[in-house]
């Protein structure tokens, strides 16, 4: 669900997959929750102006719910208005088998809800004309440029980075990092990862590099 002026611009169906239920699994999907609306919505007439304590209401109405419904232990979510947090809450557990409550300060992995916030972002710059999906990405690229590999990079385009079809690899996964420790910048990580592993176009692969 796209929030303007926290209201609700478009309804579609949320349909999350079952999951299992882990000692110390914090699942973190309120940014699912900003684009998605579950299927208790669809069904419903949202009022086009309801307000912000209205709208939190109602989740605080149906995430148990869903919580329940997906086996999800806990969850944090965060409503961001004109690049403003205005609401932030938590539900359930962080860690089930001490009991544990989920607090708005745990530390949760984003995962891969990251390429979503990312595409919306890319296709809001896409809207204003001020890139073009078709266009190669070094057109961009000020700062950064593809490590060497067999492939020619000159010809992956936005799309498709989007679609995972730009014939770059997974990238490097499973990696995590204490909150203190020291993390690979952006420029180091890509530079490491980001060699063609097949030409631009060839076919789908999905790709956390991309």
């Amino acid at each position: 669900m796209i929030l303007k002026k926290m209201n609700v611009k478009k309804v579609v169906s949320f349909n999350p997959p079952k999951r299992r239920r882990l000692k110390l699994l914090i699942v973190l999907f309120g940014f699912v929750l900003a684009i998605s609306v579950p299927k208790f919505y669809s069904t419903e007439i949202v009022e086009e102006h309801a307000s912000l304590e209205k709208f939190t209401a109602d989740l605080d109405k149906h995430i148990p719910v869903l919580m329940n419904r997906y086996d999800i232990p806990g969850v944090q979510i965060a409503l961001v208005k004109r690049g403003q947090t205005v609401w932030l809450k938590a539900y359930g557990f962080a860690d089930l088998k001490t009991g544990r409550k989920m607090t708005i300060d745990t530390y949760c992995r984003v995962e891969s809800i990251s390429k979503s916030v990312t595409a919306w972002g890319v296709m809001k710059l896409a809207e204003q004309g001020r890139i073009d999906l078709d266009e190669p990405v070094v057109t961009y690229l000020k700062n950064w440029w593809f490590p060497e590999s067999e492939f020619s990079e000159k010809r992956i385009t936005i799309r498709q980075l989007l679609s995972h079809n730009a014939g770059l690899p997974l990238g490097t996964i499973g990696v995590r990092y204490a909150p203190d420790s020291e993390v690979p910048s952006l420029k180091e990580s890509l530079s490491k990862d980001a060699v063609l592993r097949q030409k631009a176009g060839q076919s789908f692969s999905y790709s956390n590099t991309g």
